[in-house]
């Protein structure tokens, strides 16, 4: 009927009781207080009473072990962030339960993506998470600073002090604190013209922290810039009503605020700025904690064993796919789970094909698979020049050197090599007529190493007729205007390029015509068929003159449209034997089609959408979605059009048109593996001759560019490289030899006097490539073999990037949650 609850506080253990789920509030309550002098004897004797009254299944941790449990849990999570902190923190890995993979810097995100389950780590974490909602950053500042408190504090309560006087001290410390910030920050006005100086520092500061040097200083001038545009706007970036951003910089590990999701110039900005003063020693003092702390379920690799599993992983993929590098390259066969055989050198198609588990070499794959997205092509040499960073980078390490110093070195040498490459690259003038044998040798370098020489030189002039087709003077060239068609007939030699188009249906009608010259084409997007209303409609009549009335207003519309196509049918072919063919991409019923049919009208009914923007490109005229205002002009215009039947497909082939900006590249093979291979090579092969004609330059190919650049870094570069990171650089220009040692390698070479003919040759000046037919030095441009300067460029970027990020890995934790967007 009711509950009385009596709270006793002694000095020793503090009792607190009345969880909610305990308690019964819709019965009467009684609350009895007893200070610290009353009598406990005489109420209730609470000198060491169990929370266990209460709950005899809970778990208890009394006075010294639960503060242990909280002080351990601190530096645990302090240890899993504080590497992560500064310009030259490493990077954690986070596996999700589903596979997921991300790579993170930033605590906030790190500390989101973790299931921890300590209850100490989940409140540091909520403290740190809010302190990024508020000012946008310094959640890793805030969790070694705790758990830093943590660690000073278990020194004294070891020696016998009291936690009271801890606290009451912090309290003290941080009021002086606050008042020293005050006293220490240094004013910044920011008026109607802020300093963009001053906010270019800010921005770059904490860039630093996230991104490696080069992408954050060019990110800056776009931040600082993003932030000013919208100055002024209400609500700015959020709606606070002001923001006070305080950045403060240590010698040890700079503390940085100010991401531009917690900007809001709309509203009254406050700037302090602090200068280089804490010492290090006395305020950060790192322990080694596991992150098991925090979740025991959790899978960890910590350092050495995290650095090993990267570079093995990047090893073992480059293993995979270098022998497919290069004209003289293998062929791997992929045999699917339902038996589904497919064989390719493509090493895109590779990387999407094979079910990858390791988290680094998903990394990679998908490094590379970007590559081939951006540039068309350079898949496997980003595999396999990330491999070989990795592996130049494990006997350094292996010598005791930082990782850190090898991605400074990587930084520098990338910047060396991209600007070498601008020097090393060739000029080709691209006008309104382009040089189409640069062109050829282009497409004919990369065709070779998808493709036998034979195939790959028919398939040349294909591909560079079939880009020079569809290109427009100032304007980019759309590759979707080429249509790839196969057909599993006869060789792959018969594979020929058709300026039109080739569509893989026919004419559903036995009576129209299967071949017509002269011919008028329609394109249209109009329903030529009856359509049955959205909603429940219902028609009763009495008799069977009711009923055909019904029909025929069914049908009046239908046919009223077909009419007036077949009116402008008569008005353009009166007079003459020309055609008149009719591509829609909706439906033709066949009361239709049968109209059409007896004035001689070709009618093709249910076209791809793309197809139809390459009807209008190819034939000319326009595509109308409407029939009420036909006219001439609307028409197209093509000199044959015939039907194809192989077994029970139908193709239709739309040719001789005046003057095309669309064509189809027909693909002819004895089976689907043969035409599989040739279409991945037709599309490298198309992006290669785009990339030459927007690129407006070439690189010298068969591994020139690589010694020549490797020989530039070591003999010019390296030398004003001060400190370690010469090391960094000689790594870096090593792995670039990965190219060519792969080339000679995959032709049954030596590698060893391959690499120093060519570097000997490169010594004296003298520009060359790999001959693989014997081995000898060759002059590329005289061999006429280029690569693209775009590949080229991408692969120098994004390889060390990501090599540098996996270097960084310190620690690989299988315990976030599923990263993958909920679908819907």
């Amino acid at each position: 009927e009711s509950l009385s609850i009596y709270l006793t506080r002694v000095s020793l253990s503090p009792l607190l009781l009345a969880a909610i789920k305990s308690l019964s509030l819709s019965r009467k309550l009684k609350l009895s207080l007893f200070s610290s002098y009353s009598d406990p004897a005489r109420a209730l004797k609470f000198s060491k009473m169990s929370v266990r009254v209460l709950n005899p299944n809970a778990e208890v941790l009394n006075k010294t072990a639960a503060l242990h449990m909280t002080i351990n849990a601190a530096k645990g999570l302090q240890d899993v962030l504080k590497s992560n902190l500064g310009p030259k923190g490493t990077i954690k890995m986070l596996v999700g339960g589903s596979g997921d993979i991300k790579l993170t810097k930033d605590g906030n995100t790190l500390l989101k993506e973790m299931q921890i389950q300590n209850p100490t780590a989940i409140m540091i974490a909520r403290t740190a998470v809010a302190q990024d909602d508020i000012s946008g950053d310094g959640t890793t500042s805030t969790v070694i600073f705790i758990g830093e408190l943590m660690k000073q504090s278990e020194r004294c309560i070891d020696e016998g002090m009291h936690p009271r006087v801890l606290v009451d001290g912090f309290e003290i410390a941080k009021r002086a604190t606050l008042q020293f910030l005050e006293n220490f920050k240094t004013p910044v006005v920011m008026g109607d013209e802020p300093d963009k100086e001053i906010l270019k520092m800010v921005a770059r500061t904490t860039l630093r922290t996230k991104l490696y040097e080069g992408l954050a200083d060019q990110l800056t001038e776009i931040v600082v810039n993003s932030v000013l545009d919208v100055d002024g706007v209400t609500g700015g970036f959020n709606f606070q009503e002001s923001l006070s951003i305080y950045l403060t910089r240590v010698s040890l590990s700079p503390l940085l605020l100010a991401a531009i999701k917690s900007l809001s110039l709309s509203r009254k900005l406050k700037l302090s700025l602090f200068s280089s003063y804490s010492d290090p020693a006395r305020a950060l003092k790192f322990s080694k904690m596991s992150v098991r702390v925090l979740n025991p379920n959790a899978e960890v690799l910590n350092k050495t064993a995290a650095l090993h599993m990267t570079i093995n992983a990047a090893k073992g993929l480059q293993d995979v796919l270098k022998s497919n590098l290069g004209p003289k390259g293998t062929i791997k066969m992929l045999v699917g789970g339902s038996g589904d055989i497919k064989l390719t050198k493509d090493g895109n198609t590779l990387l999407k094909e094979m079910q990858i588990q390791n988290p680094t070499a998903i990394m990679i794959a998908r490094t590379a698979v970007a590559q081939d997205d951006i540039s068309g092509d350079g898949t496997t040499s980003t595999v396999i020049f990330i491999g070989e960073l990795m592996k130049q980078s494990e006997r350094c390490i292996d010598e005791g050197m930082h990782p850190r110093v090898l991605v400074d070195g990587f930084e520098i040498a990338k910047r060396a090599t991209l600007q070498f490459l601008e020097n090393f690259k060739t000029p080709v003038v691209m006008g309104d007529e382009p040089d189409k044998e640069i062109l050829k040798m282009v497409a004919r370098t990369t065709l070779r190493t998808k493709l036998y020489e034979g195939l790959a030189d028919q398939l040349t002039e294909i591909v560079v007729n079939s880009v020079l087709c569809i290109r427009k003077p100032e304007e980019g060239i759309d590759l979707f205007m080429v249509e790839i068609m196969h057909m599993r007939h006869k060789f792959d030699v018969d594979t020929r390029l058709v300026e039109g188009l080739v569509l893989d249906h026919g004419s559903r009608h036995p009576d129209m015509k299967r071949r017509a010259e002269n011919c008028h084409i329609l394109t249209c997007n109009v329903s030529l068929e009856y359509e049955k209303s959205e909603i429940n409609a219902g028609f009763f009549y009495s008799n069977a003159e009711q009923r055909e009335a019904m029909v025929t207003a069914e049908r009046r519309s239908v046919d009223e449209r077909v009419q007036k196509i077949i009116d402008l049918k008569k008005k353009v072919c009166a007079g003459n034997d020309n055609n008149f063919v009719i591509i829609n991409q909706k439906g033709i019923d066949p009361p239709s089609l049968d109209l059409l049919a007896r004035e001689g009208i070709i009618a093709l009914r249910r076209a791809k959408r793309r197809n139809m923007e390459r009807l209008v490109l190819a034939c000319g005229g326009e595509a109308v979605n409407s029939v009420d205002d036909l006219t001439p002009e609307s028409l197209g215009w093509a000199g044959l059009v015939y039907e194809h039947v192989l077994g029970e497909e139908k193709y239709t082939f739309v040719e001789q048109v005046k003057n095309p900006y669309s064509c189809t590249i027909l693909i002819k093979g004895p089976n689907d593996h043969t035409i599989a291979q040739i279409k991945d090579a037709v599309r490298d092969g198309l992006r290669s001759v785009k990339n030459t004609i927007e690129d407006e330059c070439v690189v010298l190919g068969a591994g020139a560019f690589e010694v020549a650049a490797r020989q530039h870094l070591l003999n010019e570069v390296k030398k004003t490289v001060q400190g370690r990171a010469q090391l960094g650089v000689e790594a870096f220009a090593n792995a670039l030899l990965v190219v060519p040692k792969t080339l000679a390698e995959n032709a049954g070479l030596d590698t060893q006097d391959v690499i120093i003919s060519l570097t000997s040759e490169h010594d004296k000046g003298n520009v060359v490539g790999l001959n693989l037919q014997d081995g000898e030095p060759i002059d590329p441009q005289l061999a006429g073999i280029f690569d693209n300067y775009s590949v080229k460029r991408q692969l120098i970027n994004s390889g060390p990037v990501i090599a540098s990020q996996l270097l960084l890995v310190d620690e690989v934790i299988r315990a976030g949650r599923n990263m993958r967007k909920p679908t819907a």
